[in-house]
């Protein structure tokens, strides 16, 4: 079975200008999640909605993530909660609730989305 987005993967990244692509193609910016319907802001107070399926999040793979990085934020503690596992390229996370924050602030991919084509590695397009 294919896997699906859900707006629960994305409900972390709100109100952190998550830039995505719609069904057309374009660039929007993330505004709101409702259920399976997702939210762009066109003007001020002025919205379009789509289904969540048609939203493709531009992602940072976690392979992206440096110790240096973790380090420079003051997670010098608790970084080997972050492992990763050569076989597969697999990402486990185990991280206390505030670098968890910070992933999600950095738009990397905590959930897996990239490999399951859910969404687009910021790496390979032009903002």
């Amino acid at each position: 079975m294919k896997p699906i987005l859900t707006s629960n993967q994305l409900k972390g990244y709100l109100g952190t200008d998550l830039k995505g692509s719609d069904s057309l193609g374009e660039t929007v910016t993330l505004s709101g999640i409702k259920g399976n319907t997702y939210f762009i802001e066109e003007s001020k107070n002025t919205y379009a909605y789509a289904d969540i399926m048609d939203f493709k999040p531009y992602l940072k793979p976690l392979s992206d993530l440096t110790r240096k990085e973790l380090e420079l934020e003051g997670f010098d503690s608790h970084i080997d909660y972050l492992t990763y596992e050569n076989k597969g390229s697999e990402w486990t996370l185990k991280a206390p609730f505030n670098m968890v924050q910070y992933l999600l602030s950095k738009h990397f991919d905590i959930h897996g989305l990239i490999e399951n084509e859910l969404a687009i590695d910021i790496n390979t397009i032009e903002l």
